[in-house]
């Protein structure tokens, strides 16, 4: 093994996916040309962790006698800028006709293909098949952007000697805190600071009894979903007999709870999310008296999540 002549250029590399017809499908040269978008923070690819099993033996010594590779773990994380609304169909599981849904079976699967290029233009190919979303955040900020971070599991990695596949990349505008609208409890609100939806899933990397690929998941099976929601709002008189609407909502919950909308527009569409029977947890109103205003944080768990783009 000898070090190379050339490194890798982290500003020539490209990611990107297809969707996959088949969990786990052998992947087709130059067929991955979906870009993720805007990837400005470090994305954790799913490289597998390799679990060593530690063999000693009577009479071996203290140091391990064999050290065998087991199980393979294939995590990653995206952090993504949005430009429109594709990578929320891997987090939540279902689109159709514009709308984004959550599925009760298992998410849809991707391969991602992950390419570097040395100073030589020497290229270095990866895939990562049966790639599934398990969880992740919506989020936006005072003065930020919309963003989707998305946790990934991957079923197998391979080292491919094909050719990269050609990826045009969007030109699109990202979508802006600035340009939004925020429907809490039935009004609009102009004073959020920032909100965070969080979904999440169970599920289960199986690895069967069977020789092939015996340490890599077979199969990625998921179970329940939780959805919880974080906003902040610049507190006002809400109610004609003073108060905010949340403390009211913490005090008496609506039954079946409450819904939120947050609706973001760029010069490429809009995209409304929309999240329904959210239960406040906490909405501490505390008293600063050295703060320019009363910033309350709203803690929620709900029901349903829904995304509709145009």
């Amino acid at each position: 093994m000898a070090e190379g002549n050339n490194i890798y250029n982290p500003a020539a590399a490209v990611l990107s996916y297809a969707t996959e017809s088949v969990f786990n499908e052998t992947p087709s040269a130059g067929s991955q040309t979906i870009p993720f978008g805007l990837l400005s923070e470090e994305v954790k690819l799913p490289d597998p962790e390799v679990e060593m099993h530690v063999h000693r033996t009577p009479g071996g010594g203290a140091n391990p006698a064999i050290i065998q590779p087991g199980a393979r773990t294939l995590s990653g994380s995206l952090p993504i800028t949005l430009q429109n609304a594709l990578p929320l169909e891997y987090l939540l599981g279902e689109e159709s006709g514009g709308t984004i849904s959550c599925v009760n079976g298992n998410q849809p699967s991707m391969c991602v293909e992950a390419l570097w290029v040395d100073s030589n233009g020497d290229e270095f190919l990866r895939y990562f098949t049966g790639t599934v979303v398990t969880g992740g955040t919506i989020a936006a900020e005072e003065e930020g952007f919309l963003k989707a971070t998305l946790d990934i599991e991957s079923a197998y990695a391979i080292n491919s000697s094909n050719s990269a596949s050609t990826v045009t990349q969007y030109t699109n505008d990202p979508f802006v805190f600035c340009e939004g609208v925020a429907t809490y409890f039935g009004s609009a609100y102009a004073r959020v600071l920032d909100f965070s939806i969080n979904i999440k899933r169970a599920f289960k990397s199986r690895r069967y009894i069977q020789a092939t690929h015996a340490c890599w998941p077979y199969e990625i099976n998921f179970g329940p979903r939780d959805i919880e929601m974080s906003t902040t709002i610049v507190a006002s008189d809400d109610l004609a007999g003073g108060g905010t609407a949340y403390y009211d909502e913490l005090l008496s919950p609506s039954s079946g709870g409450s819904n939120m909308t947050l609706e973001f527009t760029s010069s490429s569409g809009t995209i409304d999310i929309f999240v329904t029977g959210a239960m406040i947890k906490t909405a501490p109103h505390v008293i600063n008296i050295e703060a320019e205003d009363a910033p309350v944080s709203v803690d929620l768990v709900a029901k349903n999540i829904t995304v509709v783009y145009t």
